[in-house]
């Protein structure tokens, strides 16, 4: 009787325990509707993994016999007592009813995605963990993470990892930790540290311990699946095309710029062959001048002969001295005409060039106040000289432009102090052409009145007034001469003044020749800059998407970390730990340590019933 009582119990209670047990033994047709796995890693305190196992979550929705598969050394079910079958890579369940199913695989020989490495060193010196504990000084820790690439590299990919440091203000002080967010937590900090998918993690914690120990270091590794929206670049846009807008008009301005300065190369360069030209003139009349002086003397000398003869000779002069003198007094008067006309030439090519000069000093900078001003300015230009790198080829036209500037500067001065001269060279060119003529006149009237006076003249009875007009015609000749030697003697002093001019407007051209080439290119970099921030707004907000696409995971569909076999993976997530740093307690403390009392499970509570 008491046989079979116990015997009735016993089935009771396995009805009441595993009810589904019996009423589904004959259903095979269990389903799951998806998969989670927690991977539960223990590191060395130098990274180093020492154990690793898997918590899988199956959400059954109809129970029955279910296959999960799993490289595991052993499995354990955490939702019931029903023991669970294994064959090779195969784990055989069979849940009793829907909802989640909890079990346990340990594994062996399976490694991370990620290798850790953490390296500790003490007031500068490395120094392993153990012989760490209970130090103090001046602690570095330095914290390493890389791709596995022995593990399936979807992880590393797409997971971020979430590294947490827990310092107790018992043991760190003044804690440093650069690229970290640091929180309290009661009377511990709390260091965060944060690895974006496919990217190393490379951290470092500084900090002044006392009898050092540390809690192990967690590292939560996640999909890194929440989608990342676009921010909104409209206000960012919109001062990129402003940017674009000021720089098509500073591409105008020096367009503009390019050509008044096109033109003013231009001008200087008819400058140029104006002023060679007027030097040329110059020249040639004071090579001439001397050829003009000697035949003039020769006349004075040949009209004081005449005139000492015509006074010593008793007898009738030879008229015929008097007819070369005639014919000399034309050529001379012939020659003052053409040397004014030459000048009346030469003023009109310097009145020109002159002009041309004004137009283009005028449209030179003017000089500053002051040579402090001077050096000031030029100091701002070579400090925008400068900022271009030193291989950029706008450096070299920002360069010219600065020399062009101060030679526009030297050449503007120098027209400043000389202009006065420039302005009064043609009205004395005038005067002294008028000069010419006039003394060419009175020349040409003296030969035609001595050539009448030959034809119609007594010589008995004019001997003496020939006399007598010869030798006023000898010394009013020297006073001629005597202005003919000034006028030469002047042109050739201007010959020699407007050849350092002349060189000074070459300079100039030269000068001008290259602002004009600086101004070109940089009116093309203007040109180019233009051109490539017309569709920078747009660029800037693909970079931007680029940029955000690369941590934007939102697509990715987990994977199994045990088995490939595996399918329904909704979710993996790792939750890995390094071991504490502690010191090491006395035997004799550890052996009076009382043991806890080990509690039962419910199997041997329902064992305890039939005792």
């Amino acid at each position: 009787m008491m046989k079979t009582r116990k015997l009735f119990l016993l089935t009771m209670i396995l009805m009441l325990v595993f009810p589904s047990v019996i009423t589904h033994a004959e259903n095979n047709d269990g389903e799951v509707v998806a998969k989670e796995e927690v991977v539960y890693a223990t590191l060395g305190a130098e990274g180093m993994l020492t154990d690793i196992y898997v918590v899988n979550i199956l959400d059954v929705t109809n129970p029955g016999q279910i296959i999960d598969y799993g490289k595991y050394t052993s499995v354990k079910n955490l939702t019931t007592v029903s023991p669970i079958e294994q064959k090779e890579d195969e784990i055989i369940i069979e849940p009793s009813e829907k909802g989640e199913f909890y079990y346990q695989g340990n594994m062996a020989n399976q490694a991370l995605p990620w290798d850790v490495q953490i390296d500790y060193r003490l007031d500068g010196k490395k120094i392993s963990p153990k012989q760490l504990a209970g130090q103090s000084g001046h602690l570095e820790m330095k914290i390493k993470t890389s791709q596995n690439e022995a593990v399936d590299k979807s992880f590393f990919e797409n997971y971020l990892l979430q590294i947490s440091a827990t310092a107790g203000s018992d043991v760190f002080k003044h804690v440093q930790a650069a690229d970290a967010s640091i929180a309290n937590a009661g009377e511990d900090l709390v260091v965060n540290w944060t690895v974006m998918p496919e990217k190393k993690g490379d951290f470092t914690l500084e900090a002044d311990v006392t009898n050092f120990e540390m809690q192990g270091i967690e590292i939560a590794a996640l999909p890194s699946s929440m989608p990342i929206e676009s921010p909104d670049t409209e206000a960012l846009t919109s001062d990129f095309e402003s940017l674009h807008n000021a720089i098509s008009e500073i591409n105008n301005g020096v367009g503009e710029l390019e050509n008044g300065i096109s033109g003013l190369n231009s001008g200087v360069g008819e400058l140029k062959n104006g002023s060679a030209s007027f030097q040329g003139g110059l020249n040639e009349a004071a090579g001439s001048s001397s050829s003009l002086v000697n035949a003039s003397d020769t006349i004075g000398q040949s009209l004081e002969k005449i005139s000492e003869s015509i006074g010593n000779s008793a007898e009738a002069p030879d008229l015929s001295e008097l007819s070369q003198l005639q014919e000399g007094l034309n050529q001379i008067a012939k020659g003052l005409e053409d040397a004014s006309d030459g000048l009346s030439n030469l003023n009109k090519g310097f009145t020109e060039a002159n002009n041309g000069l004004k137009q283009v000093m005028q449209g030179l900078p003017n000089p500053p106040a002051s040579d402090e001003a001077l050096q000031a300015k030029v100091a701002e230009m070579k400090a925008v000289v400068d900022a271009f790198a030193d291989d950029d080829p706008k450096k070299q036209t920002a360069v010219e432009m600065m020399k062009t500037y101060q030679a526009a500067i030297q050449a503007k001065g120098a027209y400043n102090q000389a202009k006065e001269v420039f302005n009064a060279v043609g009205p004395a060119l005038t005067a002294t052409g008028e000069s010419l003529i006039t003394m060419s006149g009175q020349l040409s009237t003296m030969a035609s009145e001595l050539g009448g006076a030959l034809e119609s003249m007594d010589i008995g009875n004019s001997f003496a007034q020939l006399e007598q007009g010869l030798t006023q015609l000898a010394n009013n000749y020297g006073d001629f001469h005597a202005g003919l030697v000034e006028y030469t003697g002047g042109v050739e002093q201007l010959s020699d003044s407007y050849a350092g001019i002349n060189q000074g407007i070459s300079e100039l051209t030269n000068g001008t020749n290259e602002l004009a080439t600086g101004a070109g290119e940089l009116h093309n970099g203007t040109k180019e800059l233009e051109t490539s921030t017309a569709d920078l707004p747009n660029e800037i907000k693909e970079q931007i998407d680029a940029m955000l696409a690369q941590y934007d995971k939102s697509d990715y569909e987990p994977v199994s970390f045990v088995s490939k076999e595996n399918k329904d993976v909704e979710r993996v997530q790792f939750v890995i730990r390094t071991e504490n740093i502690e010191q090491q307690e006395d035997e004799a403390s550890s052996d009076t340590e009382q043991q806890p009392k080990q509690q039962k499970n419910l199997w041997d509570k329902i064992i305890d019933l039939f005792k």
